[in-house]
């Protein structure tokens, strides 16, 4: 089930999240989400953070987002936590899936773009779904995030265009 997030419920999921990262940051080095809702001056520019936890069973067994830019139409910096850990989360890819769908459906929309951190231990699950939804890659950036255990990791660039 995918439930969106609003201010109140935020809160709630961001400590949830925050805790259980600061618990074991090696395992969750590749999540680089922010808590932090957009600046006022973002809002102004046309940008909107959309969140969602995946849930079952009354488990919060995940966390996504993205971020909306009005003045391109644009669903771009895609985040995914897994809060089950290792193991694969297939509620939480399910769920995923289902928003990219939405996404796809909604006029509102005319580009997706999706940044994968090579070496993530959800990059071969991702890329496989982002591949099987008619996404391209549009580039690599070199030694481009570093991360807490102070490496530097490609991200592969991703996009799909409605219109295509």
């Amino acid at each position: 089930m995918i439930t969106v997030l609003n201010q109140g419920t935020r809160t709630i999921v961001w400590d949830k999240i925050r805790n259980l990262i600061s618990k074991d940051l090696d395992y969750y080095k590749f999540f680089i989400g922010s808590a932090k809702n957009i600046s006022q001056l973002g809002k102004e520019m046309g940008l909107e953070k959309v969140e969602f936890i995946s849930e079952s069973d009354n488990k919060i067994n995940g966390y996504f987002s993205y971020i909306y830019d009005s003045s391109t139409r644009t669903a771009k910096d895609f985040e995914l936590l897994s809060l089950e850990k290792n193991s694969k989360n297939i509620t939480l890819l399910k769920d995923f899936a289902k928003v990219i769908r939405c996404i796809y459906d909604s006029p509102d929309y005319e580009r997706l773009e999706v940044e994968i951190i090579k070496g993530a231990p959800s990059s071969c699950i991702l890329e496989s779904l982002i591949r099987a939804n008619s996404f391209r890659v549009v580039g690599e950036k070199r030694k481009a995030i570093r991360l807490n255990d102070n490496k530097l990791y490609d991200i592969v660039i991703y996009e799909h265009l409605k219109e295509e």
